[in-house]
């Protein structure tokens, strides 16, 4: 081995290293759980399992076989917020860990090294493998599909078909956005499929026919019973808008650029055009696993202009986050030798681009993302101090604090029914908030306290003599 490909090989082992530390570190400091989090928990914690193939509680949506496995962690470790995050956290490490192996085959030493880099510090991977939301699951099947692809290579077609035809339709179960994984991967295999023989053109068949039946189970079953007004209503924003046709190529292109910014915050949209240049390097040494690489993407877009599935800069696109950072990868070497020999300073600035996003890992790693505490507060009302008070707010954070005494809680909107002594009315800080729940109070309570915590305010309501 040369000492140039060891170095290499040294620094994306370190950078697998310092990944796994980032992802860590949030998990290990248990920061309170945030909205949609604690949503998506209390399905876990008050259904059971034959139920989460079926409608979900709070506006959730969620694959079925990821709230399986949290529902597992659930029993087996309880349903503290540690707990619940650990299969996400290992779901994010072993993500990591196969890009490297993918990284590794599928580009040069360096280029690999500088791939697992990007990967380990990208700030979304690293959040989404601090919470209990499916999208590091969805990460991981993007790498694994692309990673079992170049492993299996050797395989005939027929071999390897035969193994898809048992993944896939686990994958689908356990992803939302795995059937565009799928689709790529397809049409990747499509090729020797065409040239293969009518072995390996059935055995192409029958793995398309198994995600197709999968799929569409999944889409008639569990994703149906899922869909929710107020979520098509949330990313209706990331949907192609055809009252106005001509503005839909420049929506295209912008969400496409969203799509790499949330990639690699928070400029990574200006490391498209290295994406660029190794596509066409990939593309050059190894079509197909450009096709697996990069028609996630496409097929996403499609979806997005037949208003199926949302397409931008959002946690439900997290999955194109690593293909996107293989390809950056990949065009670094053809950018660097062009930009050496024919403009030096512009090696400082694709330097500057590269490790923005280290900034803004270790910045976040040292200022986290500032979540409303509602635990705190929580803790505080049930506590002794608490004097037997009940809580009351429309934060789905309550309900998941409150779940070992569910009689202390109420909506603000059943106040008047429940009539208690006192209430504690709990809401976040920011500018309007609470005088804006206050006023939902009816006229005839009066506030007595109020403490502040950490994001959050709670005031004491009682009724007026």
């Amino acid at each position: 081995m040369s000492p140039t490909r060891l170095s290499a090989d040294r620094w994306r082992w370190l950078c697998v290293g310092a990944g796994v530390a980032l992802r860590v570190i949030p998990w290990a400091r248990n920061p309170p759980v945030w909205q949609d989090e604690a949503a998506l928990v209390l399905n876990v914690i008050h259904l059971d399992f034959a139920d989460y193939f079926g409608p979900l509680i709070h506006h959730q949506a969620a694959p079925p076989l990821f709230l399986v496995m949290e529902r597992v962690a659930l029993l087996a470790l309880g349903d503290s917020e540690a707990a619940l995050r650990l299969p996400v956290l290992l779901l994010g490490c072993v993500s990591l860990l196969l890009f490297s192996s993918l990284a590794r085959r599928a580009l040069d030493p360096v280029p690999a090294a500088v791939a697992v880099g990007l990967f380990a510090v990208s700030d979304r991977l690293i959040w989404h493998a601090a919470e209990v939301k499916p999208y590091a699951g969805d990460a991981l099947v993007a790498v694994l599909v692309a990673w079992v692809y170049v492993r299996t290579r050797p395989w005939s077609l027929a071999a390897r078909c035969g193994l898809w035809t048992i993944v896939l339709p686990v994958l689908v179960w356990f992803s939302y956005p795995a059937c565009f994984v799928a689709g790529g991967l397809l049409l990747g295999l499509l090729p020797d499929a065409v040239r293969g023989g009518w072995a390996g053109w059935l055995a192409y068949v029958g793995a398309g026919l198994a995600m197709a039946g999968a799929f569409a189970a999944l889409a008639l079953g569990p994703a149906h019973a899922q869909r929710d007004a107020a979520l098509s209503d949330y990313w209706v924003g990331q949907l192609a808008d055809w009252h106005h046709p001509l503005r839909v190529p420049v929506w295209a292109v912008a969400a496409t650029l969203d799509v790499d910014r949330y990639a690699l915050l928070p400029l990574g949209q200006l490391l498209l055009p290295l994406a660029m240049v190794g596509a066409i390097k990939m593309g050059r040494a190894d079509g197909r696993l450009l096709t697996v690489v990069l028609a996630p993407a496409g097929l996403a877009l499609v979806a997005a202009l037949l208003g199926r599935y949302p397409y931008g800069g959002g946690r439900v696109n997290v999955f194109l986050a690593p293909g996107y950072i293989l390809l950056v990868a990949a065009g670094m070497g053809p950018a660097w030798t062009w930009l050496s020999a024919r403009a030096r300073p512009a090696v400082l600035v694709l330097v500057a681009l590269l490790v923005i996003p280290l900034g803004q890992a270790l910045f976040r790693t040292a200022v986290p993302w500032q979540r409303p505490d509602f635990r705190e507060p929580v803790a505080f009302v049930l506590g002794p101090d608490g004097a037997g008070d009940s809580i009351s707010g429309d934060h789905w954070e309550l309900l998941y604090y409150s779940r070992h005494q569910p009689d202390r809680y109420f909506p603000l909107a059943e106040i008047t029914r429940r009539n208690p002594r006192r209430v504690w009315v709990l809401t976040g800080t920011d500018p309007g908030v609470p005088e804006a729940v206050l006023s939902q109070v009816p006229p005839d309570w009066q506030k007595v306290e109020s403490r502040t915590f950490a994001g959050t305010v709670a005031v004491l309501m009682e009724r007026r003599p």
